[in-house]
């Protein structure tokens, strides 16, 4: 919902100002500001460029990219050759995934004790190579950790432990 992904982006505003003022401690708020928005923006690109919504989502086959409700005939017939371009992008997204995944090299398995989901990566595990899957893959179990964090902790947690 939109109330969601408000308090989602202002959590995420909050998290990065928090980090660059303890960062910069003794610097002008100014420069701690400017800081946290430029690595926010980083942050961003780098989502949009590893196609990381797509990554997310390539396993919730109900899900559409959009509310296709537009009266123009020419937005309805781009509207579904977006959706059908992201359908063939997530079903590509998740073969691979699938790939990767079946000899259960990385996991999403248990909690510390203040309620931090556990990624557990075992590299010795990996029975082929395939760099573009190998990081969509980490990518796909680092958000479900963060999201099994969130949900445990009543979005009070943000951070997951990495154990390889």
């Amino acid at each position: 919902s939109e109330e969601d992904r408000d308090k989602h982006a202002k959590a995420m505003i909050f998290r990065y100002l928090q980090a660059e003022q303890k960062v910069h401690p003794n610097s002008p708020s100014e420069q701690w500001e400017a800081a946290a928005l430029d690595k926010m923006k980083k942050t961003l690109a780098f989502r949009v460029e590893k196609n990381v919504d797509d990554i997310r989502l390539c396993f919730d086959k109900t899900h559409s990219s959009s509310s296709s409700s537009s009266e123009n005939e020419e937005e309805k017939k781009a509207d579904d050759s977006y959706e059908e371009e992201k359908r063939k992008e997530r079903t590509r997204i998740r073969k691979g995934l699938e790939d990767r995944f079946q000899n259960g090299a990385s996991v999403v398995r248990g909690y510390t004790k203040d309620g931090r989901a556990l990624f557990l990566n075992f590299p010795r595990t990996e029975t082929s190579w395939n760099e573009e899957f190998f990081i969509a893959g980490n990518i796909y179990t680092i958000e479900r950790a963060l999201a099994c964090t969130e949900r445990n902790t009543d979005g009070e947690k943000s951070k997951i432990v990495v154990m390889y």
